[in-house]
Order: C-alpha cells, then sequence, then structure tokens
C-alpha cells in the first residue's frame, strides 16, 4: 500500500510542480517592481507595508509594521535596532528591524548602509507617528557599531542614549582576531586569549575606569613579542605580532624581528601570517 502511494506521488509531482510555477509570480529583474496587495496587508486587512519610498536614484526602500506594532514601538522608551545581510533579497543591501524591547516592530528592506538611507527611514517613523497622535522619541537605543547608523541616530536623536551592542562588539574583536591570523595563537597562548577577553570586557567596566584601563592593557600587550625570533624556514614556526598595536586600516606586523620597528611596511618580517599574507 505505502509503496502504491509513493509511486502515485511521484507521479503527480511533475504536474503539482508546474501548477505551482503558474501560480507564482514571476521574479524580478529590478528594484522597481509591483507588490501586490495580499503582501501589503496583515491577514486581518490591516496596513502592513506602510512606507515604500524611494531614497536615491533606483534605490528603493520599503518598511513593513502593523499599526499594533508601531504604537508599541512609538510608546517604548528603549528600542533595538539590528541588520542582516545574509538573508536579504536581490536588489536590496539589507533587511533591518527595530524592536521595543524584545517585540520586533519594523522591518525595513534597505538599498544600502549610508546615513541618509537611515535618517529618511527615522524621518519616515516620525512623520507616521504625528499622524497617528504618537511620537518617536526613543530615550535609549541600543544598535550595532555600523558607522552611518550612528551618525544617523546622532542626528536624528540626540537626546536619546546611545549605547553599541556588546555581543556585537565580542563579535568584531574576534573577527578582526581572525582576519589578522591570529586564531590559533588566541586558542593556544593562555595570554594572549587573556589579553583579547580582558580587551572584550572593558565595556563592562565603570565609565571613568575604561581608558585607563585600556591604557594599561596596551602597556602589557606591547611586551608580548618574543625575544628571539625563530627563522624563517618555512614551517610551522613564527613570531606572534603583537596584536594591540596593529593598525585597522592598514595591518602590519609589529615583531621584534621588524627591521623597521612597529609601523614597518608589511612584508617586513616574513615569518608571521600578516606578513606572508597568510593571515588574511
Amino acid at each position: 500500500m505505502c509503496f502504491s502511494l509513493h509511486l502515485v506521488c511521484r507521479f503527480l509531482e511533475p504536474g503539482l510542480l508546474y501548477a505551482r510555477r503558474q501560480l507564482t509570480p514571476v521574479l524580478p529583474s529590478s528594484s522597481s517592481f509591483e507588490i501586490p496587495d495580499s503582501y501589503q496587508l496583515t491577514l486581518t486587512k490591516e496596513i502592513f507595508l506602510f512606507s515604500n519610498t524611494l531614497v536615491g536614484r533606483r534605490k528603493r526602500m520599503l518598511l513593513f509594521g502593523s499599526i499594533t506594532q508601531l504604537e508599541m514601538l512609538f510608546d517604548s522608551t528603549t528600542i533595538f535596532m539590528d541588520g542582516t545581510f545574509s538573508c536579504t533579497p536581490p536588489f536590496f543591501d539589507q533587511v533591518f528591524t527595530i524592536h521595543a524591547l524584545n517585540f520586533p516592530c519594523v522591518f525595513g528592506i534597505l538599498p544600502d548602509r549610508k546615513r541618509i538611507t537611515y535618517q529618511e527611514l527615522f524621518k519616515i517613523l516620525k512623520d507616521f507617528a504625528i499622524s497617528i497622535n504618537r511620537k518617536f522619541e526613543p530615550t535609549r537605543i541600543l544598535s550595532d557599531f555600523e558607522s552611518g547608523l550612528i551618525s544617523a541616530i546622532a542626528n536624528e536623536f540626540s537626546a536619546a542614549i546611545h549605547s553599541g551592542c556588546f555581543f556585537h562588539y565580542t563579535q568584531a574583536i574576534f573577527r578582526r582576531i581572525q582576519v589578522l591570523g591570529l586564531t590559533t595563537l588566541y586558542f593556544q597562548n593562555s595570554e594572549t586569549r587573556s589579553r583579547c577577553r580582558k580587551l572584550m570586557a572593558l565595556a563592562l567596566l565603570p565609565i571613568d575606569k575604561i581608558e585607563s584601563s585600556f591604557h594599561s592593557l596596551r602597556v602589557k600587550s606591547s611586551t608580548m613579542k618574543n625575544q628571539s625570533c625563530p627563522p624563517c624556514t618555512g614551517g610551522n614556526g613564527y613570531c606572534p605580532p603583537d596584536y594591540f598595536c596593529i593598525g585597522y586600516s592598514s595591518p602590519y606586523c609589529s615583531n621584534s624581528c621588524n627591521p623597521h620597528g612597529p609601523g614597518g611596511p608589511k612584508g617586513c618580517c616574513g615569518c608571521c601570517p600578516i606578513c606572508t599574507g597568510s593571515g588574511k
């Protein structure tokens, strides 16, 4: 019986797939596509797509959220913002969400990560809040460290306290560890790992202690250079670079064997992942 049902399903599958394709809209070839009414409303026929805006030439921004979600957002004094890029639809750059505490309130599909785009988003929300007799004036905002977003928040919500997300902060540090080729050293060397974790923990200190603690951590980390540089024999040995003395915009090796000293040209050492390029 089961075998017979399996054969019937296999026989019907091509026809079902064809029927499904006939009902599925053609995939758009640009961002200027039409959005069916069924995708602009909730299941209870309330507005869901509340803004469909051009923020530049061929740059479209879509904002989704029900009236209930927007009222919750405007009534909240603390909001969270975050963007994701892995699930972004074609012709757009990111899916941007705004939360009131634990509740997602706005889902935005943005064309880029520029300050002007974020500012346009906030202005749309402020205007919509006025239209329903509300104000969009959060007193505390938490977000990641997108430079365009930080600048836009400072301009549009100057009275709010803007804090960076601790998760994104530690994630950014560990990504930098990986980019600089220090992953193996991080896991195998307890002192290096301790220094990096202390850097992550700076955000948990009282504000008046952060600068002095960072300076102290940097001074201690500057002593973590090899006293003798192993010969560059093409093996696994290399002198570990001083992580905290590596420039962010243009990484260079600051090993003691660097004949040019800290800040010397990339490739001067020849025996660590940064200089050889294996850590990039």
